[in-house]
Order: structure tokens, then sequence, then C-alpha cells
């Protein structure tokens, strides 16, 4: 389920920065990247990661 939500924000984070014209293409991926929550971010440390 983690992983579905994951793959739905890196798809439409990566239209919407695509688009920006403010956002250098070079910049796209490290934008994405940081609009896309990682593993670690959405599981507590005491929460163990499936």
């Amino acid at each position: 389920m983690l992983d579905q939500l994951v793959q739905l924000v890196r798809e439409n984070a990566q239209e919407t920065v695509v688009a920006n014209p403010a956002v250098p293409n070079e910049q796209n991926d490290a934008v994405i990247g940081e609009a896309t929550p990682s593993q670690t971010a959405c599981n507590p440390p005491w929460q163990a990661a499936t």
C-alpha cells in the first residue's frame, strides 16, 4: 500500500515539476526526490519496515 502511495506521489510530482518553468530541467529529479516520501520518513524508528 505504501509503495502505491509513493508511486502516486512520484507520478503527480513529475507532471507538476516538469511543467514548471521555474524548475530547471537539470533539477527535476532532485525536486521529485524531495517531494516523494522515503520509506524511512514514513516509518518511525520504533516501527519495523515491511
